[in-house]
C-alpha cells in the first residue's frame, strides 16, 4: 500500500462513517443499541459494513483478509455502540449533560481508531505478506 492509497482510504473510512453514523441511522437503530443483539443495532452495524465493503474491494486484501476485517469491523462497532449506548442508559446521560457529549466523543474516536487498525492491518499485517 503506498501513501497516497492509505490516505485515500481512510478519507473514504471518514466519509462512510459520516453516512452511516449521521445520515443513514435511524431512532429504530439508535434504541436498539442498548438491549444486546437487538436488531436496530446489528443493522446500524450491518450498514457500517456495507460501506467498507467497496473500500476493501478498492483496496483489495485477499478474500479471506477481507472478510476477517469485515467481521471484526462488526463487532467492533457493535460494541462500541452497544457500551456507550448501555453507559448512558444507565447513568441516564442525555444531550443536556457535559458527559454525554464526552461518551459521544469517546465512542467516535475508537470508531475512527478502528479504521486506523484496518489500515495498519492491510500495510504491515503477517495476513498481507
Amino acid at each position: 500500500m503506498t501513501a497516497s492509497s492509505i490516505l485515500i482510504a481512510l478519507t473514504l473510512f471518514q466519509l462512510k462513517h459520516l453516512v452511516a453514523d449521521f445520515w443513514l441511522q435511524t431512532p429504530w437503530m439508535v434504541d436498539g443499541k442498548c438491549r444486546y443483539a437487538q436488531a436496530g443495532g446489528i443493522a446500524h452495524a450491518a450498514i457500517h459494513i456495507a460501506g467498507t465493503a467497496p473500500i476493501l474491494i478498492w483496496l483489495a486484501p485477499s478474500g479471506s483478509t477481507g472478510l476477517a476485517i469485515l467481521a471484526a469491523e462488526f463487532l467492533v462497532h457493535y460494541h462500541i455502540d452497544w457500551m456507550k449506548a448501555r453507559h448512558a442508559q444507565r447513568t441516564g446521560l442525555t444531550p443536556e449533560h457535559r458527559l454525554f457529549w464526552g461518551a459521544l466523543g469517546l465512542d467516535q474516536a475508537l470508531h475512527q481508531l478502528t479504521y486506523i487498525a484496518i489500515l495498519w492491518w492491510l500495510a504491515l499485517g503477517p495476513l498481507t505478506r
